[in-house]
């Protein structure tokens, strides 16, 4: 069964998700066997970053936040590059060609979706110990939190989990290191543009956060009781999340990890979501009814009321 929320181009359209498709298919649940939860170490990732980075920049939270362009993810892909196994590329630009979703294979984490936006106007101006942000694509949160941190100079911890290690490798961590790479020379960095990648470079990104004390490390997999056992949350958490809850099929695994991380009073989550994702059932009304029979409280901290109806949720343990 594939999903597609009908964006075109390198962005979302809002007027466009408004009309979110339910392509008939096969039934996936049933078919595809889900990617198993697995860490990757900052190291690992960043093999994969190019030479050359397009960026394009946002104003999230009063923060200049570059991130990678979507052609130029393609442009590394057709180029073949060696950090890149060939079945890799060929399957994430099989992902980004044809549709937005496509349930136990791809989640759409290449493209920014307005919920993303979202959520990075709303992240804690108070840094917790350790961020965590679940299906994170673009990352587009993490990054306003990482900007604040070496800002603040700030020692903690960034775990990004996306479904897809393409996405972590080609836009997720490239993300990260721009922002990174600003902080060093903000003058350098327009509207939009370029920056050349070197070894050098690669290494003084990983020695400077470690000298910071920002640990920074990737998740990748289906969300599952081994996803929870590799997090290993620190408190106080705070845990991420956007366009996560559209599907009610995943909404059971998304609630059960939500629920091991916060449990005991450690932290809280701030969710974004539609309040209703027409055609394919999920929103706000089911997370919330979700999360009372899970033992977790969530209030709308954040609404957006023109076009598509959405709002932040926070979301914290009832336990203590």
């Amino acid at each position: 069964m594939s999903f597609s929320f009908g964006f075109s181009g390198d962005d979302y359209d809002e007027a466009e998700s408004e009309t979110a498709r339910l392509e008939q298919g096969h039934d996936a649940d049933q078919t595809v066997s889900l990617i198993p939860a697995q860490r990757h170490t900052l190291a690992d990732l960043v093999a994969a970053l190019p030479r050359t980075l397009a960026y394009s920049t946002l104003t999230l939270g009063g923060r200049l936040i570059p991130r990678r362009e979507l052609w130029d993810i393609k442009h590394q892909l057709m180029s073949g590059d060696a950090a890149i196994a060939d079945s890799a590329a060929e399957e994430a630009m099989a992902y980004m060609a044809k549709d937005d979703v496509i349930h136990g294979l791809y989640e759409g984490g290449f493209k920014t979706w307005e919920c993303s936006l979202d959520l990075a106007e709303q992240v804690p101006g108070q840094l917790p110990a350790h961020a965590i942000e679940l299906g994170c694509g673009t990352a587009l949160p993490t990054l306003c939190l990482l900007d604040a941190a070496l800002e603040q100079k700030y020692a903690m911890r960034l775990t990004v989990q996306d479904y897809n290690l393409s996405v972590l490798q080609l836009a997720t961590i490239p993300n990260l290191f721009l922002v990174w790479l600003r902080r060093q020379n903000p003058s350098a960095f327009e509207k939009e543009g370029e920056v050349q990648v070197s070894d050098e470079q690669v290494a003084q990104f990983q020695r400077g956060l470690s000298a910071l004390g920002i640990q920074v490390d990737g998740m990748t997999g289906a969300w599952s009781p081994a996803m929870l056992d590799l997090l290993q949350p620190v408190s106080p958490v705070c845990v991420l999340a956007s366009e996560t809850i559209y599907a009610p099929s995943a909404l059971l695994a998304f609630l059960r990890l939500l629920q091991g991380l916060l449990e005991g009073g450690r932290g809280e989550g701030r969710i974004a979501a539609k309040h209703v994702y027409f055609g394919v059932g999920g929103g706000i009304r089911a997370f919330m009814e979700g999360c009372a029979g899970h033992g977790l409280v969530c209030e709308s901290v954040y609404e957006v009321e023109q076009g598509v109806r959405r709002c932040v949720l926070l979301v914290r343990s009832t336990g203590a």
